[in-house]
């Protein structure tokens, strides 16, 4: 069973991931901030890590920039909805989130099906 890590600073969309997954088989541990999830991540790497791009302590964004140095295999799924700023800056995100290796995105709203789909998807293609 996969070992899958969630991080959200919103509670209900990190629920919500959880149940999804975990309905579909998988192992997941949720956290409200990146700073708990390095923690966690540093003392054993899941198979995939699903992290939101907006978030208050530390953006998703700085999160993966600082995983990819030591965890370079980990495999990534970025989140996120409409951005604090201007639709610029979102798309800008996304497209940084994919070039620091986020191997899918999930756009809010999502379907359980969205997210279950990129997590086969994610966990079923080689390491980045």
């Amino acid at each position: 069973m996969a070992k899958i890590i969630v991080v959200d600073d919103e509670k209900i969309v990190r629920m919500l991931i959880r149940e999804i997954l975990a309905k579909a088989g998988y192992d997941v541990e949720i956290f409200g901030n990146p700073l708990d999830a390095i923690a966690q991540i540093e003392k054993q790497e899941p198979d995939l890590l699903i992290t939101d791009i907006f978030m208050p302590e530390k953006s998703g964004l700085e999160m993966i920039l600082e995983l990819r140095q030591t965890h370079t295999s980990l495999k990534i799924i970025a989140i996120s909805g409409d951005s604090p700023g201007s639709e610029g800056a979102y798309k800008e995100s996304l497209e940084v989130a994919e070039a620091l290796g986020s191997a899918n995105i999930i756009v809010k709203p999502f379907t359980a099906a969205q997210v279950v789909d990129a997590v086969k998807n994610v966990l079923a293609a080689p390491a980045p």
